[in-house]
Order: structure tokens, then C-alpha cells, then sequence
């Protein structure tokens, strides 16, 4: 989930989709890898951080407006690994942050080369979703929101939460939550969705601090 103007793009499944950030409505659809699990721009560009980053997929650059893809960003190192674990990214002084949530590092990286600069290992675990809001990183967990210093990776503040959360995204003094839904197995032992029905963004303003 990431705001670029005024909309808001969300990654779910295959699907890219451009919305109005005010109304939520549809704007447009484009296929994406169906293993994309945040997103994030640099103004002009989405980056798309697949699942398996830390396992050496890509990310993708993609143009907002087309949605097609215009390159790709291979951390070249990561192609070692086996474990997949990488669950946000966000623009940050001109690098790519990508989240590895299990263990709550957060990786600098060369949008240029791919290449991992630094790790900022944080005091968070199972974190999902990554944004930056001007001084602090943004992310989730199964029970929180966090606001993550960015220089030593230690917790400035916590808002309790009443749902996992999946993605997050923070622009213009608003926070916005995507949920993670929960799934279960039907009677045919097929794979559904049981929670929430529809896909659901909180958008919350929080108060002055």
C-alpha cells in the first residue's frame, strides 16, 4: 500500500490497483507477480518487493501510470538464501528499506545495484509492512503499530491494534492499515478467505504528539 498524489495503490494477489486515496474507488487494474507484498515510491516510481527478496527475487520498478514494469532490482546476495521473509519496503534518503519481518531487520539498499548497504536490526519481531513519515519508520505487527527510529532501530512509540495488520503506509499526517485477512479451509478442503470479506484500509489521522 502507497500514496502517490492523490492515489493509493494497493498490491492484492495479481492485481495492482490504482484508487482514489479520498473515495477508495477503482481507478484501474494491472497484473502484477502474484508474491508482491508492499509497495513504495520515490515520487515518481513504485517499488514492488516480492516475498521471497530475501531468497533473491527482485524488486519491481513500475510505472504508475501503465503499471507495467520497467526494470528489476536483484540483491544478488540474497540468491544464497533459502528463506523467504521479506515483508515491506519504503523510500528512505534516496534508498530502498526492504523489511525482513520475522526478525525485524531492515535492510538499506542501492536501487541502483541492489546491493544490501546496511541492516538496522530492530527491537520488533513478526513486523509487516513498511513506510517512513518524514522522521520514523511505520510498521505493524500481529498486536501494534510501531514508530521505529531510523538510526538505531529501537521503538519511539506503540499504538495497540485490534487486527494483524498486513501493510501500512504513512503520507500527509495519515496512517493507512491494511488488514491481513485470515483464511481457512471450506469443506472440500479448498483454501477461503474468512476474514475480513472485503479488503479493508483504515485510513487514521493521528493526533498531534
Amino acid at each position: 500500500t502507497v500514496c502517490l498524489g492523490d492515489s493509493l495503490f494497493v498490491a492484492q494477489g495479481d492485481a495492482l490497483f490504482r484508487m482514489d486515496a479520498a473515495t477508495a474507488e477503482v481507478k484501474a487494474r494491472h497484473a502484477i507477480p502474484a508474491s508482491v507484498i508492499d509497495l513504495c515510491t520515490d515520487g515518481t516510481r513504485l517499488y514492488a518487493v516480492e516475498y521471497g527478496w530475501t531468497a533473491g527475487r527482485p524488486i519491481h520498478v513500475i510505472d504508475p501510470g501503465s503499471g507495467a514494469a520497467v526494470r528489476e532490482i536483484v540483491t544478488e546476495a540474497n540468491k544464497a538464501n533459502h528463506a523467504m521473509g521479506a515483508k515491506g519496503v519504503a523510500w528512505r534518503d534516496g534508498r530502498l528499506w526492504v523489511l525482513e519481518g520475522m526478525h525485524g531487520r531492515i535492510h538499506a539498499v542501492d536501487p541502483a545495484t541492489g546491493a544490501v548497504e546496511k541492516t538496522l536490526q530492530t527491537e520488533g519481531r513478526w513486523l509487516a509492512g513498511l513506510a517512513f513519515d518524514g522522521a520514523a519508520f511505520v510498521a505493524g505487527t500481529r498486536e501494534e503499530l510501531l514508530w521505529i527510529d531510523p538510526a538505531d532501530g529501537k521503538v519511539l512509540r506503540r499504538l495497540p491494534v485490534h487486527y494483524p495488520l498486513r501493510s501500512v503506509e504513512a503520507r500527509g499526517g495519515a496512517v493507512y492499515l491494511l488488514e491481513q485477512p485470515v483464511f481457512g479451509h471450506d469443506r472440500a478442503h479448498r483454501r477461503v478467505r474468512v476474514w475480513p470479506k472485503r479488503t479493508l484500509i483504515h485510513r487514521w489521522s493521528p493526533p498531534p504528539r
